[in-house]
């Protein structure tokens, strides 16, 4: 299988300045991914099939075998990390390939993971306070 989606409501993904933001927030964790890390996760959202971008953006990158087998490592940790999961039913546009065409050059993609704001991320206000309230952690 070859597209993907994201696998439930608690993942929330972002691109910002060409940088993309992933939060889980059922995990308490969040990524940041630079290079062609954003127009990956765009093809994955509008449904494209993922061995068809990775071979397109390789062939605008500079070393094209690197950059392929790096953003198939980006697609790989995303699924092992319960980001990203198979989308057996799901109907991709091919015309991500010339909707792209305008891209002259790609950077591999970069994914960092971060759990820094975990106890924040995952820190329910409600249920885990003390008898003396907010902002006072049982």
């Amino acid at each position: 299988m070859n597209r993907f989606k994201i696998r439930h409501e608690n993942i929330s993904g972002e691109v910002i300045d060409n940088e993309l933001i992933i939060i889980n927030l059922a995990a308490g964790t969040y990524f940041n991914s630079t290079g062609a890390g954003p127009l990956l996760w765009r093809a994955m959202k509008q449904g494209a099939d993922m061995q068809q971008a990775i071979s397109f953006l390789a062939t605008k990158s500079r070393e094209p075998t690197v950059f392929a087998a790096l953003a198939q490592n980006w697609v790989d940790t995303l699924v092992c990390e319960g980001i990203l999961m198979a989308d057996d039913a799901g109907e991709g546009i091919e015309e991500y390939i010339t909707d792209q065409s305008d891209i002259s050059s790609v950077e591999p993609p970069v994914l960092e993971k971060h759990n820094d704001l975990e106890d924040l991320l995952l820190y329910d206000p409600v249920h885990d306070v003390n008898d003396l309230g907010w902002p006072r952690k049982a």
